[in-house]
């Protein structure tokens, strides 16, 4: 399987895009937010000649989901994501408000939903869905076992954990999903993160402060 990935909007937020030999791919998380972003999104898939099947979210806060309805108008796709989320596409007017951009409207939406151990399928790939809340309650990570990486959301960072002050966030919680959740695959496995660079989980068992303080 093949990770490519394009930087969106403000937050800096990481659009992936997995891809097999079958040519077709899956959109996970599509940050873009503005004309040139949806174009630059176009441009690149079209470039690869990618087939996109499927699109997935590791969470509906507003950063991951610019771009979903550009992404479902463009190429007939169906939204999946965990059903604890659903209330961030209703507050998305108001946080971005809040964080000072024009008013947007909602997000597309989410009828099609996955939880922990659920296995996600596009071309000859398939992934299985972990439940990680505590940065948002339907906060999930994509884990592909035969390849090795996980797509962590903002679950885990490098050296760092996601913030938990926002609508639907637990501190404690997501402390937990990172060590049940995160910790228990293989050292190995590679993370790609919703912002930042990668890391991998062996790295952050020995390294990461927030989830390593007894």
């Amino acid at each position: 399987m093949k990770i490519d990935i394009l930087t969106f909007n403000p937050f800096g937020e990481h659009t992936y895009i997995l891809s097999d030999e079958t040519g077709e791919c899956a959109i996970v998380d599509p940050g873009n937010m503005t004309a040139a972003e949806n174009e630059q999104l176009s441009s690149f898939i079209s470039e690869k000649k990618y087939k996109p099947t499927a699109l997935w979210f590791t969470h509906l806060h507003l950063d991951h989901t610019f771009g979903s309805r550009y992404v479902v108008e463009t190429y007939g796709l169906t939204p999946v994501a965990h059903k604890a989320d659903l209330v961030q596409i209703e507050i998305t007017p108001r946080v971005a408000e809040k964080f000072g951009f024009p008013p947007i409207g909602k997000p597309a939406e989410v009828t099609h939903f996955y939880d922990d151990g659920d296995i996600v399928r596009f071309g000859h790939s398939e992934l299985e869905i972990l439940h990680v809340p505590g940065h948002s309650e339907g906060g999930v990570a994509i884990y592909s076992a035969a390849d090795k990486f996980c797509l962590c959301g903002d679950s885990i960072f490098l050296g760092c954990v996601g913030r938990s002050d926002m609508p639907g966030g637990n501190g404690e919680l997501l402390l937990q999903s990172i060590r049940t959740k995160i910790y228990a695959l293989p050292k190995e496995t590679k993370l790609y993160p919703g912002h930042g660079p990668a890391t991998t989980v062996g790295f952050e068992m020995l390294n990461n402060p927030y989830v390593n303080i007894l």
